[in-house]
C-alpha cells in the first residue's frame, strides 16, 4: 500500500545525503596539503542541541585523520541545518578542523 509519509521520509534522507556530500566536498576542497593528504574520512551530520544558548540544529563536521598521522579526529559544528550551510560557513570552520589548531588562536577575517 502506498504510504505518503514513507515517500516524505525517503525524500528527506536523500536531501540530507545530498547536503552531507556537498559539505564533505567543500571541506576536502578547502583543506590544504599536507593536511588534506592525511584525511581518512570526513563525516557530516545534523545534531540537535538541547542548550537554549545554541541553535536548535547544528551541522557537525568530523574529520578522521589517517592512523599514521597521530591526530585522531577533529570536529566542529556550524549552527545551521545542512541545507543552509554555504561555502563561507565551511571556510570559517576548516582552520578549526586542522589538528594543530589552538582554541585561543584568533581567526583571520
Amino acid at each position: 500500500m502506498f504510504d505518503p509519509q514513507q515517500v516524505s521520509k525517503k525524500r528527506k534522507l536523500a536531501n540530507a545525503s545530498h547536503h552531507a556530500t556537498r559539505i564533505k566536498a567543500m571541506v576536502t576542497e578547502l583543506m590544504a596539503s599536507p593536511e588534506k593528504d592525511q584525511i581518512d574520512t570526513v563525516t557530516v551530520q545534523e545534531v540537535q542541541c538541547g542548550d537554549p544558548a545554541c541553535a536548535p540544529i547544528d551541522t557537525l563536521i568530523t574529520v578522521y585523520w589517517n592512523e599514521g598521522s597521530g591526530f585522531g579526529e577533529t570536529q566542529r559544528g556550524i549552527p545551521l541545518e545542512m541545507s543552509q550551510v554555504e561555502k563561507s560557513d565551511v571556510e570559517a570552520v576548516v582552520p578549526m578542523l586542522l589538528p594543530d589548531y589552538q582554541e585561543d588562536e584568533p581567526l583571520e577575517d
